[in-house]
């Protein structure tokens, strides 16, 4: 009889190598698909709160005031002002406004859903849930209309898409141009790890 032939440390290294090299290929496949489901989750919980904020501002004709305060959801952010839930940075938290939700609340529009999974950028800073604000004044809008509210959220990710109501601010226009200093882009790298999204939100005097 023949002796059998071992494997040598050459080949049992390819073979490691081989294996460690579908690993990671694998690994990244995961989480890539992983980054998609929870991209899709925000996106879709981001439009239907702005459907109903359309709804809220067409039925009683109200705005936000001046807005930079978060959408009360159900999710358990950090404990913020007054006991209430923050939202958006964890080194720069905002926290719910109790006159706009209250009136949100009034109006029948208080179930709000929006996921927990936070967004952490590449700075380590950690993104939360969704707010009200406005780019740099409340007298921007979008083609000579006056519209200067937005919803903000965060994906994770570079210059992933933030849907078809996204927009940036046009910092040219904003003193000699306010009215068309909102303009339509599908998204705004915040940095390597993550997205900044800004959906546009129709103020009173447009309905």
């Amino acid at each position: 009889m023949k002796p059998q032939k071992g494997y040598t440390i050459v080949e049992l290294l390819i073979v490691i190598v081989v294996i460690a090299i579908l690993a990671a290929i694998t690994i990244v496949a995961y989480n890539g698909m992983q980054q998609r489901a929870k991209n899709t989750a925000r996106l879709q919980a981001a439009g239907n709160i702005r459907k109903q904020l359309e709804l809220y501002t067409r039925q009683t004709g109200n705005g936000f005031g001046s807005p930079l305060f978060c959408i009360p959801t159900e999710a358990n952010y950090d404990a913020g002002n007054g006991g209430l839930p923050d939202c958006y940075a964890s080194d720069a938290p905002r926290s719910e406004d109790a006159t706009a939700t209250t009136a949100l609340a009034n109006a029948g529009f208080n179930r709000f859903s929006y996921p927990n999974t936070p967004v952490t950028g590449a700075s380590g800073v950690v993104y939360r849930g969704i707010h009200i604000a406005y780019f740099s004044n409340m007298n921007q809008g979008m083609n000579g209309r006056l519209q200067p509210f937005i919803l903000i959220f965060f994906l994770e990710g570079q210059n992933q898409d933030c849907g078809p109501n996204s927009v940036t601010q046009d910092g040219s226009r904003v003193t000699t141009d306010p009215l068309n200093s909102i303009v339509p882009a599908r998204n705004y790298t915040f940095d390597a790890r993550s997205t900044w999204c800004f959906l546009t939100l129709t103020h009173q005097t447009n309905i």
